[in-house]
Formats: C-alpha cells, sequence, structure tokens
C-alpha cells in the first residue's frame, strides 16, 4: 500500500500550497483592487479613488497628474484642462471668473486683458466718451496768406488728442462777435484719433493757395492781429477755444502753429506756446505758403 499513500499524501498537500500562491499579494502587482492598492510595478490600475499613479487614471478627484486629467477640481495642470474654477492656466480656459490670462477669456468680470474681452464691468477697455473741452485742439491758423487773397485762402486746423474718433458733424463754429457756421451739417466729418482735419474759407486747391481743405465755411473769417476761433458740440458745449491777441506771432504767408509737445486745450492760450511755422521744420505749400496742415507740428523752439 504504500504507493496509495504517497497519492493521497499529495493530494491533500496540493490545495494547502495553491492557498498560498494566490492570497495577500497586497500591491506587489496589478490586481484592480477596488480602493487604492498604490500598485509600485505596473502602475494605473484604475482605482476609483486617488492612489497616486505616475500617469492619467481619471480619479474622480485631484491627483496632481502630470498631464491633463480633467479632474473636476483645480489640479494645477500645466496646460488646459477646462476645470470648472480658475486654476491658472498659461492659456484661456474660458474660467467661469478671474485667472488673469494673458488674452481674452471671456471672464465675467475685470481680469484686466490688454484687449477687448466683453467683460462686464469696465476693463479698461479704450471706447469714447461724449466729446469734453480740450478733445480738439486748435492747432495751427493761417490768418494772413500771402500767395493769395484772404478772402480765397484762411483756413485752421484741428488735431483731435483723444484715443477715438470724433466726427464733427452739426457742430458750431463762431466767434465772440458775429461770425458763425454748422459745420458740415449733412455728412459725416471724421477727425481720426489723433489726426487731424483742415477747414478753410475755400476748399478749392487750384484757387486757395494750393492745399487740401476738409470742410469751406461761410459767414465766417480770421482777422490779423486779434480774433477768436470757437469749436462747440451739438449741445452746446465748448470743446475748444483760441483767442489770439497781437501778442502771437504772425506773419504774412507764414502759418501760426501751437507747439507740437502741446496736448492739453487750456495751454493753447498762452501765446507761449505758439511759434510761426519755421523754414527749416515746416515747407511751402501749395502756391507758397509755408505751413503743415493736415500734419503734425514740431515742437516749437525754445
Amino acid at each position: 500500500m504504500p504507493r496509495l499513500h504517497l497519492i493521497l499524501a499529495l493530494a491533500l498537500l496540493l490545495p494547502a500550497c495553491t492557498t498560498r500562491r494566490s492570497g495577500g499579494g497586497e500591491g506587489d502587482d496589478d490586481d484592480d483592487s477596488a480602493v487604492s492598492d498604490d500598485d509600485d510595478l505596473f502602475g494605473d490600475d484604475d482605482d476609483t479613488s486617488d492612489d497616486d499613479d505616475a500617469s492619467d487614471d481619471d480619479d474622480t478627484s485631484d491627483d496632481d497628474d502630470a498631464v491633463d486629467d480633467d479632474d473636476a477640481v483645480d489640479d494645477d495642470d500645466t496646460s488646459d484642462d477646462d476645470d470648472a474654477v480658475d486654476d491658472d492656466d498659461a492659456v484661456d480656459d474660458d474660467d467661469t471668473s478671474d485667472d488673469d490670462d494673458a488674452v481674452d477669456d471671456d471672464d465675467t468680470s475685470d481680469d484686466d486683458d490688454t484687449s477687448d474681452d466683453d467683460d462686464a464691468v469696465d476693463d479698461d477697455d479704450a471706447t469714447p466718451s461724449a466729446p469734453a473741452f480740450g478733445d480738439v485742439l486748435i492747432n495751427e491758423v493761417m490768418m494772413d496768406p500771402l500767395s493769395v487773397d484772404d478772402a480765397q485762402g484762411e483756413w485752421f486746423e484741428l488735431r483731435n488728442v483723444t484715443a477715438w474718433d470724433i466726427n464733427l458733424r452739426g457742430w458750431f463754429l463762431l466767434d465772440d462777435d458775429s461770425d458763425w457756421a454748422v459745420i458740415s451739417p449733412n455728412l459725416d466729418l471724421i477727425v481720426p484719433a489723433g489726426g487731424h482735419k483742415v477747414l478753410g474759407i475755400n476748399a478749392n486747391a487750384l484757387t486757395n493757395g494750393g492745399l487740401l481743405v476738409h470742410w469751406q465755411w461761410q459767414n465766417f473769417q480770421l482777422a490779423n492781429t486779434e480774433d477768436e476761433i470757437v469749436l462747440q458740440s451739438p449741445s452746446g458745449l465748448e470743446i475748444a477755444r483760441l483767442n489770439w491777441v497781437a501778442s502771437f506771432p504772425t506773419s504774412p504767408g507764414v502759418s501760426t502753429q501751437l507747439d507740437g509737445a502741446v496736448t492739453d486745450g487750456a495751454d493753447q492760450q498762452d501765446p507761449a506756446n505758439w511759434c510761426l511755422a519755421s523754414a527749416t521744420t515746416a515747407p511751402t505749400f501749395g502756391q507758397g505758403d509755408r505751413g503743415t496742415p493736415g500734419a503734425f507740428n514740431p515742437v516749437c523752439p525754445p
């Protein structure tokens, strides 16, 4: 019976060996446990909670993976993962509140983006406002042309010192006596942001001394020694005023220019801020008068 005894003994030992082999691994390899088992050999085991795997395992909460894992809350990924709250991504992730992105991310409140992001509150975008005194300057005046008669060649230049276009349609041109006119009542007359427009007594370049006049006035003239130019908005608000007197620099055939560095409307009343168009900085135009109609003025010499 020795052989029978040996077979029975092996039969009894085999189940015990099998049981010891299959149980109690506790994370030595990937066993897909239902909870965190911190597998350290094969990586992702798709646990239902955080197991700090080295790459994306789509956990339901923050596991600080190195790449985007679409966690429901902020995990500070290095690129856009469309978190529901601010995660300070480097590019636009359309967060619902301010994340100070460098480009427009359509935040609902102020994030100080550099261009127009349609914030509900002010984000320092440049937006037009109602015209105010000093928005337009009387910048250059030819009150005594030499190449043609005054009745053909008087003009002055306006400068828009704002960051938006200004439409002069329907504005009033007047002085302190009886001269007045409605500027361009039927057509838009736009002074572009930072730009210029020339108004004059004669828009015909063949007879006005050879310059481009953007709007021709009537019932208005410029005295050579003392006079005023006043601009009012359609509501009657004074936007620009120049009162020149005998102390202002004037000369036949040469325009009188506001210093190119002046941008304050109040400063244009000071005779010290005006000078004659210089032969070195202002070329002759048209038929030989000197000035810079429609262009920037140089800085007046000290």
